[in-house]
């Protein structure tokens, strides 16, 4: 029996190792972005973003850890298996997250933790034995266990890296959380569907109908929820206001929303979550933010104001006839670009985006005010 396993192995070479370690790279890789996106829907939820996501990767962490020991209780018997179920079930918890979260915030708040919890736990212990998994099935194939760690466990940390950077350079720029999370889910599902195919190939997959009958229906779940979830994340979003929603959008800094009661023309902004101002009493707010420094300052022709990118600030700076020249530096763009074009926002500042005066920059723009006499 050991004679044919060996001769078996050195037929295939190292086709099984390749596989499992691009497995690794690419579930590496949607293990990183799932821990950030499952802080960031946190952050956007509950605020304090520093202990959300210290608190979401510690517990995530610490399932990694207890599935690597509970491996241990995982008999030797259907491991592609019971890899393949492992990605399937990592595919649609991660695809669904956001939206659960966001629809259990919005349908019973006081139990939120129970979901954000119960999610955070169940992806942290799947991520946390794909690789020991993949170590035992490559174990067969590999001719030592040094070989055997390079090959895949070194794969997930650089897949890790990779993921981290798609993460901060395009994915969160490109795609709303709730969608995103299908993308994510669906790289698992595409490593389940090649891990499966080919060890169905070589004849290494016991269960192959139940592994295929799951995989085409998560594949559908994850399509359809892709295609869904725009609808459900502008219902869910109402019910976490009081006020009609009429602007809402994620950017690559936060989650903007915009909402209007008609009974007392009471216009609030909300970034993640957190209410910024209400257009019934905002003006105490500006005024009182402004005028006293304004008052105070020997000269005021030139005025940088660094944040305030809804133009509210602004607006009260622009009521002083001696203010030659304004710098508005603020993080986000596109909060900038919401306040000069959103008709119940330009409004309310006045346009003051829209002042000859005013000039907006980003962060990396203030060495073109770096040596000018200002107002701060």
């Amino acid at each position: 029996m050991g004679e044919q396993l060996e001769v078996r192995t050195k037929e295939l070479g190292r086709g099984p190792t390749a596989v499992l370690a691009a497995a690794m790279f690419v579930t590496g890789g949607c293990g990183l972005v799932a821990q950030y996106v499952l802080s960031t829907v946190s952050t956007y939820i509950l605020g304090n973003s520093i202990e959300q996501f210290s608190v979401v990767i510690a517990l995530m962490l610490l399932m990694m850890g207890l599935a690597g020991v509970a491996q241990n209780f995982v008999s030797d018997r259907l491991l592609v298996e019971k890899f393949v179920l492992t990605e399937i079930l990592l595919g649609l918890l991660c695809g669904f997250a956001p939206s659960a979260l966001y629809a259990a915030y919005a349908v019973a708040e006081d139990h939120f933790p129970l979901a954000q919890y119960f999610l955070v736990v169940a992806v942290g212990f799947l991520i946390g034995i794909e690789i020991p998994l993949a170590i035992r099935i490559n174990g067969k194939y590999a001719r030592t266990l040094k070989g055997n760690i390079a090959s895949i466990w070194s794969l997930d940390y650089i897949g890790s890296f990779v993921g981290a950077l798609i993460w901060a350079f395009w994915l969160i720029k490109v795609l709303p959380l709730t969608q995103l999370s299908f993308l994510v889910g669906g790289l698992n599902l595409l490593v389940a569907a090649g891990t499966l195919a080919y060890f169905w190939r070589i004849g290494s997959v016991e269960r192959r109908f139940p592994m295929l009958g799951a995989l085409l229906f998560a594949f559908g779940a994850t399509i359809y929820g892709f295609d869904r979830s725009p609808d459900w994340s502008r219902a869910i979003d109402q019910k976490l206001y009081e006020d009609p929603i009429v602007h809402s959008e994620t950017t690559k800094y936060q989650r903007i929303v915009v909402t209007h009661g008609a009974a007392i023309d009471d216009l609030r902004l909300y970034l993640n979550g957190n209410l910024q101002f209400s257009s019934v009493d905002e003006q105490i707010y500006h005024e009182q933010l402004v005028h006293p420094a304004m008052g105070l300052a020997p000269r005021r022709s030139r005025v940088l104001v660094l944040g305030g990118g809804d133009g509210l600030a602004l607006r009260e700076i622009l009521k002083y006839p001696d203010v030659r020249e304004v710098v508005l530096v603020d993080l986000d763009p596109d909060m900038i670009r919401l306040a000069k074009s959103l008709p119940a926002l330009v409004r309310l500042n006045r346009n003051s985006f829209g002042d000859a005066r005013v000039s907006s920059v980003l962060p990396e723009g203030m060495r073109t005010v770096g040596r000018r006499q200002v107002v701060m």
